[in-house]
């Protein structure tokens, strides 16, 4: 129970951040809207089989839109999300 609010807590203050910093920038908006830019930007993997058995995985973040490169920018977070994960198995 006292983690719960504890993480509550937390993600309230990233949010309060988040919104700070963008109305210190001119930039009004909400959480919603950031939540909704930033939706689509994601992680994937790519599972590609081999003829010997084997299976290579590569996990790596999509490309990002102009309107997140903007909205990275204005928070000053990097757009690469991860470098690429390559495993074997």
């Amino acid at each position: 129970m006292e983690t719960h609010i504890f993480l509550c807590i937390l993600a309230y203050h990233v949010l309060v951040a988040i919104e700070t910093t963008l109305l210190n920038q001119g930039v009004h908006t909400s959480w919603a809207t950031v939540r909704e830019r930033l939706a689509n930007h994601n992680v994937a993997t790519l599972v590609l089989p081999t003829d010997g058995g084997k299976v290579l995985r590569i996990r790596k973040g999509t490309t990002p839109e102009p309107d997140q490169l903007e909205l990275y920018r204005l928070l000053n977070i990097p757009s690469e999300v991860m470098q690429p994960i390559k495993t074997w198995s």
